[in-house]
């Protein structure tokens, strides 16, 4: 009984400290995990709020904003997408900030968003800590990695130093640590043999065969 008593003074002050200011921006750029499918034409369309409907159905220790830079595939993203979601989070006023972003160009746009926090003044940048994530199924799926990847760039965010990381495959990477296993598209170590550092091995004739190159 004594252990139900102090279970029970916890929740009642974790009731009574509920956070109410915003501590965590989320970025949304489109990708697998915004994606639905529309009846009517039988297609998958961009389906925003993806983070939200997360985020709203559990008890969270912080208040999150939500804003979209674009809704997109990937692989569709533009240079000025990629620039846009770099400012975004330069000039987000929180300090933790989660993008969400299809994965076949994920480290690219982490490695702009690096590169846009270095530029700024000293110290100005040092607190910030930017997490990227996103999905291989949709998570309107049943069988959907969605959340578990939240869960897990929530986790990151909470326990990594100031920097930009990549949250995959149940591990969170730096930026520049991170490669796409070409055997099963899996985000591991660039440590790992055969992989090396970088976006999915075969993105780059992806990105050269949709611009006609």
């Amino acid at each position: 009984w004594k252990l139900g008593l102090v279970l029970n003074e916890m929740a009642d002050g974790q009731a009574a400290t509920k956070c109410t200011d915003v501590n965590l921006t989320v970025l949304c750029c489109g990708g697998t995990i915004d994606k639905g499918y529309d009846v009517e034409t039988g297609a998958f369309v961009f389906k925003e709020g993806a983070v939200k409907e997360v985020f709203d159905s559990v008890e969270l220790s912080f208040q999150a904003e939500y804003r979209t830079v674009c809704l997109k595939d990937s692989t569709d993203m533009t240079e000025a997408d990629v620039s846009a979601l770099a400012t975004a989070c330069c000039e987000a006023s929180t300090q933790k900030i989660l993008v969400t972003h299809g994965t076949s160009t994920i480290v690219r746009s982490a490695r702009a968003v690096a590169v846009a926090l270095a530029s700024l003044s000293p110290g100005s940048a040092s607190d910030k800590t930017v997490v990227l994530t996103g999905s291989l199924r949709p998570r309107v799926f049943t069988e959907t990695d969605a959340d578990f990847n939240l869960g897990l760039a929530v986790g990151a965010l909470s326990a990594l130093p100031p920097g930009v990381y990549i949250a995959m495959s149940g591990a969170a990477h730096r930026y520049d640590e991170v490669a796409r296993d070409p055997k099963d598209g899996r985000f591991v170590s660039a440590t790992t043999p055969g992989c090396v550092a970088g976006d999915d091995p075969g993105i780059e004739t992806t990105l050269s065969l949709l611009a006609g190159t």
